[in-house]
């Protein structure tokens, strides 16, 4: 019954002589209940509601004491056959939400015109969807037109498949669109239409996937929000509040095919809005402006409900698998700032209306932006559509200075160890987490270790798991925080403590050495190479899955949004030695690893003292035992992101700030050549 309304919203939308297909529900006919669903679709005056059965097709079959809801049974054989088994006269498949329509017979429109106005006299027709597309054209440079006349019933016919509409074009809609979609990809990279201070905004226009609609994606950079857990909990209810807010108001778009997420994060805030060209700025208008006024929409009522909401969900990621909350820890102990489901849930608890409603008081005056538009979008719609978003939101002059990434603890020549308590007493499971540093991005060596994980992945499986039985999850993968790479090997399991978990990894990681060198032959190295090459070449099967790949670069603050072709010509050049001598120099030689290692309560009674001597390590190296996490701050640390990449100056730039010690060198350089 609570989706009647909204069916009702939808229907509403269209002309009296056309019936929007929708989804189905199948149940026993029931007079009461039929009439309490009139009831709740809710004041129509100039609407007939007709409910139409299978059964009805023979009109004889209608029970005598369920008669009173149907006005005449004359025609309803007729009617029922078309509306269950209905032929669409035109069916497009826009951004995963089909869109169809059939003509009523006129016989049914006649019936109708007939009925009695005061027929249901409490029934009044909702107000129109203002989210309903009113044109789905496409941007296109062809001389047919706009999409949706290439896409028409002339230019195809419609296939009823089992997994769907197939739609044929004809020769000369299939040559203009594939033009259309070869132009834009001969640039494979979106285009950057303004770069001031604190905002960054990129554009692409990509019709590959023959849908009128784009996504845009943006992200609300916030100064010293990773300061402490309480000013993230701050945010987090603050935006809880609006989007909980939102939910109803924007059922409508969420109806017709549009879609929106908020998300915050220990740098801010993330929004992504997605569907159809021709509303989508409407959609964007709404959410920006309810997140602009966060402190007026926030009360003590709906406060208290996102507190106890966000207690709720850090309470259950508390008592969520073993493995996931390790993985979680990792992260915590690489980064100078960021918080354990453990820190946030103590913080939220703490937490005021007064103090939160306080913070929420022009929170986007300093926040910078980073934003990209993408799909059958020009750059004037780009630019439009952003700017609704950050007028409404409220966005000042911020900055992007603190969008560098973090700093990464630096492990390179050292093997610490770091030991605590399973937090669930009850139980009996204990894990190693080895993580081995690679170091700073380097696209030779991550090329080489992407080939190289799913080696170890496969083989550590098969060794520690399938033979040796240790844990009934052992898991193997590349770590890869902001622009610092590591693998990292995993066990869980009650069948070993987690120290000698930790000796078995490294006796695997011995034997692995011994399989690059002996088993792997250049027949298997090269199909490994060449998979690995046709995995980078993957075209993205949708418009998400591009603008995901380019907002990754975006994130890290490189912008190499061709990282793809550039690993392929990486892995095209490795040999087998590239692979063995990596392997050696992250697990070995230069060993920077870091053992997280977590105890069963049930099956043992105090942490160990003792480490791996270093007979009993791959590396034969010494380890440190850590007693606390905090020890790891007197570690050193790699630069941010954005320290670490060096952004290409002008020639006119470097002679403008020339020293004089500069000049006799450029001087003596020019009279060398």
């Amino acid at each position: 019954m609570d989706e009647l309304p909204h069916l009702g919203k939808s229907l509403s939308a269209h002309e009296p002589s056309r019936v929007l297909i929708a989804d189905r529900l199948y149940f026993e006919y029931n007079a009461t209940l039929l009439q309490g669903a009139i009831d709740h679709i809710a004041e129509p005056s100039n609407a007939v509601l007709i409910f139409c059965s299978d059964r009805f097709r023979n009109s004889s079959e209608i029970p005598p004491n369920q008669t009173d809801l149907i006005q005449t049974d004359t025609d309803i054989p007729l009617w029922s056959k078309t509306l269950y088994e209905p032929m669409l006269d035109r069916f497009e498949k826009y951004f995963m939400f089909p869109y169809g329509s059939s003509v009523l017979p006129e016989d049914m429109l006649a019936h109708l015109r007939n009925i009695p106005k005061d027929a249901y006299p409490g029934l009044k027709v909702p107000p129109r969807n203002k989210f309903l597309p009113q044109t789905l054209e496409g941007v296109t440079s062809c001389t047919l037109g706009p999409h949706t006349d290439l896409l028409s019933i002339e230019h195809r016919r419609l296939i009823d498949m089992e997994a769907g509409f197939e739609v044929r074009l004809t020769e000369e809609a299939k040559a203009c669109l594939e033009h259309e979609r070869m132009e834009d990809l001969a640039v494979d990279a979106p285009e950057l239409l303004v770069n001031k201070t604190g905002r960054k905004i990129w554009y692409k226009l990509t019709r590959e996937f023959q849908v009128p609609s784009y996504s845009l994606k943006a992200k609300i950079y916030l100064p010293n929000i990773d300061t402490d857990a309480k000013s993230l909990m701050k945010l987090l209810l603050a935006v809880s509040v609006a989007r909980t807010s939102l939910e109803h108001e924007l059922f409508d778009a969420l109806l017709v095919g549009y879609d929106y997420h908020i998300d915050v994060d220990s740098t801010g805030i993330e929004l992504t809005f997605s569907g159809f060209r021709d509303r989508l700025s409407l959609l964007v208008e709404t959410v920006s402006s309810r997140l602009g006024n966060l402190s007026e929409h926030l009360t003590e009522e709906n406060f208290a409900f996102s507190k106890e909401k966000a207690i709720s969900t850090l309470e259950a990621k508390t008592e969520q698998h073993l493995y996931k909350k390790v993985a979680a820890f990792l992260g915590k102990s690489l980064r100078k700032r960021a918080f354990l489901d453990e820190e946030l849930l103590v913080a939220v608890r703490e937490l005021t209306f007064n103090e939160t409603a306080e913070f929420a008081k022009g929170i986007f005056e300093r926040g910078g932006v980073k934003a990209i538009c993408i799909g059958e979008v020009r750059d004037t719609e780009a630019r439009g559509v952003v700017t609704t978003l950050l007028r409404g939101i409220g966005i000042g002059q911020g900055d992007l200075s603190s969008t560098g990434g973090e700093e990464v603890l630096k492990l390179q020549g050292r093997s610490v160890v770091y030991r605590n308590w399973n937090p669930n007493p009850d139980d009996l499971n204990h894990l190693a987490l080895n993580y081995y540093q690679i170091g700073a991005r380097n696209n030779t060596k991550l090329a080489a270790a992407q080939m190289l994980v799913g080696l170890m992945r496969q083989q550590s499986f098969l060794v520690l798991r399938t033979h040796k039985q240790l844990g009934y999850v052992v898991w193997t993968s590349l770590h890869q925080i902001d622009y610092v790479d590591g693998f990292f090997v995993l066990i869980e399991g009650s069948k070993l403590p987690p120290h000698l978990m930790d000796k078995e990894i490294e006796s695997f990681l011995r034997g692995f050495e011994e399989y690059l060198t002996t088993s792997l032959t250049d027949t298997a190295f090269a199909a490994l190479q060449q998979n690995a090459a046709a995995l980078l070449d993957e075209k993205d099967k949708t418009l998400q899955a591009k603008q995901g790949r380019y907002w990754s670069r975006i994130n890290l603050g490189d912008e190499k949004f061709n990282i793809r072709e550039i690993l392929k010509r990486e892995v095209m050049k490795l040999h087998k030695e590239d692979l063995i001598d990596l392997y050696r120099e992250v697990f070995k030689q230069n060993v920077g690893k870091l053992s997280i290692q977590i105890f069963s309560k049930k099956t043992v009674s105090e942490l160990p003292k003792n480490v791996l001597t270093p007979e009993e390590t791959y590396s034969g190296k010494e380890s440190d035992l850590l007693l606390n996490l905090e020890d790891l701050s007197s570690l050193p640390r790699f630069p941010r992101t954005s320290d670490m990449i060096s952004n290409p100056v002008s020639y006119t730039h470097l002679r403008a700030h020339e020293t004089p010690e500069h000049l006799v060198c450029r001087l003596l350089l020019e009279k060398k050549k």
